[in-house]
């Protein structure tokens, strides 16, 4: 329905629709951008192979195999390395959100 043929009242119904929809894609959005920016920095914190593995093992979602053969590790390696990033990771995460 165009809105010329609308009431007054369906207008401002659809207005404050828009509104509020625009609103949550904004909050969303800044709440996106919020979390990036967070893990982001965290992840600048550590070093470059817990950054390297973290990435490949967890954003990129290389196998344990796959991480070893690019990073010229053993697969056992990886998978310490993996864990011992993450609990930095999380160390890390805990006191940023402790002291927000």
């Amino acid at each position: 329905m165009p809105l010329e043929g609308m009431g007054e009242n369906q207008k401002e119904l659809v207005s404050k629709i828009l509104f509020r929809n625009d609103m949550d894609s904004h909050l969303k959005l800044e709440e996106q951008k919020q979390t990036y920016d967070l893990v982001h920095g965290i992840l600048n914190r550590l070093s470059p192979e817990d950054r390297m593995v973290l990435r490949l093992v967890h954003i990129d979602r290389y196998s344990a195999k796959e991480a070893a053969e690019l990073l010229g590790w053993s697969r056992a390696n990886v998978l310490v390395r993996a864990h011992r990033s993450r609990k930095r990771f999380r160390r890390i995460l805990e006191s940023e959100v402790l002291h927000a």
